[in-house]
């Protein structure tokens, strides 16, 4: 089974098969990130675009905007390849890295904090029985942070694995304890994405595992009860979920990452399920077409009566799209893609994080493209498809490389992480401070 970083690599290597293309509150400006602006008073009140909306206007990056390195990971106990969006509570970050080895080496992994000012603590190690490579995104509930392993665990899923993964939670202070061990089978293996907190119970999806080996979606009580909501695979559902769900009006809402379909129509879905485990696919894409992306690995974004979320490949130029699903009522409708990224050198290429949404503007990175070629952006969306590129990742190494996560907006200043790059080429915390 590949490592986290591996496995994004091996989608992206499928992507290019078909395509054919190359491959947060207390206010304190970070360092060497000057004259943070107000936050603006003008919040954007965008309506949903017409189906034929979707080429935008693509801009360089901005001047004015001031970017800069919190933090870079040194490796070893102080984790590296950091992944996943930057969890704000109270004006402090919290994040994990994830290790690049699937033999831990001398770590499986790291939950750490990170203050807006760069300085940077480590809350737990992982050494494998507890989980391995986490690179789910955080939540916090009721002050206590929560999360899943892709990896790691007691229970063995296969050769070469150390543990089919797990679910844990942790304190701000590093208090540390594992709510449930996956067993693989048609219990659930190697979740990918993060959990999900609604009425007093967990939610979450695994990436393979379940009645076929293609993913499910579980629950898991606070006591650490775990159960198979539904299974992947049987039908024309789709497969592979890496996403963390989102709820919407009591119910959760999820893409897979391949399937749903028959000939071409299998490049993924975007779906629903009751917390009883009632599940419905909403839209399904098709690979090779430049009528729409496909192949949705990051979670979705709910925001202003609309869901806006990200295929990693497909669209115009097979560079991958941002789309927006509207409702009827509580129904929803067929996806509609809002912006295709051009690629570089003027644009980003194989969006694969969460969208951010503050103000009335999407936020969001390329994980490729731009001016670097293929170390990635940061870019804004207005919700009707009008694209900025905010920055361009640089090829130099000892600069952020290839962003790993999403953006978390706090007081006009974007804070992410980068899975390469920094003085070390590990990995780094930074932030982007925008201009009124």
């Amino acid at each position: 089974m590949p490592t986290t970083c591996a496995r994004f690599l091996c989608l992206i290597s499928l992507i290019s098969a078909v395509t054919g293309c190359n491959v947060l509150s207390n206010g304190i400006t970070p360092p060497q990130v000057s004259q943070v602006p107000q936050e603006s008073k003008e919040a954007f009140k965008g309506h949903l675009p017409d189906a034929n909306v979707g080429r935008g206007i693509n801009l360089r990056s901005r001047a004015g905007d001031s970017f800069a390195t919190l933090y870079s990971f040194q490796g070893g106990v102080d984790g590296d390849a950091p992944v996943g969006d930057l969890l704000n509570v109270n004006g402090t970050l919290y994040g994990t890295s994830s290790a690049e080895s699937e033999a831990c080496g001398h770590t499986c992994g790291t939950v750490f904090a990170i203050t807006t000012s760069g300085h940077k603590s480590t809350l737990h190690t992982f050494t494998g029985n507890d989980g391995a490579i986490p690179y789910g995104s955080l939540i916090q509930v009721n002050g206590t942070l929560y999360g899943t392993t892709y990896q790691g665990g007691t229970n063995g899923c296969g050769s070469g694995t150390i543990g089919c993964g797990t679910i844990y939670k942790i304190s701000p202070s590093g208090q540390f304890s594992v709510l449930y061990d996956f067993k693989g089978g048609s219990d659930g293996a190697y979740p990918f994405g993060g959990l999900v907190y609604l009425n007093g119970t967990f939610y979450g999806t695994t990436s393979e595992g379940g009645t076929v080996n293609r993913g499910t979606v579980f629950s898991l009580s606070s006591s650490g009860q775990e159960a198979v909501l539904h299974s992947f695979g049987l039908g024309l559902d789709g497969y592979d979920p890496q996403c963390t769900l989102i709820p919407v009006n009591g119910v959760l809402y999820g893409t897979t990452a391949l399937g749903g379909g028959r000939g071409m129509k299998t490049g993924g879905t975007i779906f629903s399920i009751t917390t009883s485990g009632a599940e419905r696919v909403i839209d399904s894409f098709e690979v090779n077409t430049k009528k729409r992306g496909y192949t949705p690995l990051a979670s979705l974004t709910y925001a202003e009566g609309n869901i806006y979320g990200t295929t990693s490949a497909g669209g115009e130029t097979n560079h991958g799209t941002v789309f927006s699903i509207a409702f009827t009522g509580k129904k929803p409708k067929k996806a509609v893609t809002i912006y295709n990224f051009a690629g570089p050198p003027d644009d980003g290429q194989y969006p694969s994080a969460t969208l951010s949404y503050a103000n009335g503007t999407i936020y969001g990175t390329t994980n490729s493209g731009g001016e670097g070629m293929l170390y990635g952006t940061i870019f804004s969306l207005t919700p009707s498809g009008t694209e900025t590129v905010l920055y361009n990742f640089s090829q130099n190494s000892s600069n952020p490389q290839s962003p790993s996560g999403g953006v978390t907006w706090l007081n006009s200043v974007l804070y992410g992480v980068t899975q390469y790059g920094g003085s070390y080429d590990l990995g780094t915390v930074y932030a982007l401070s925008l201009r009124s």
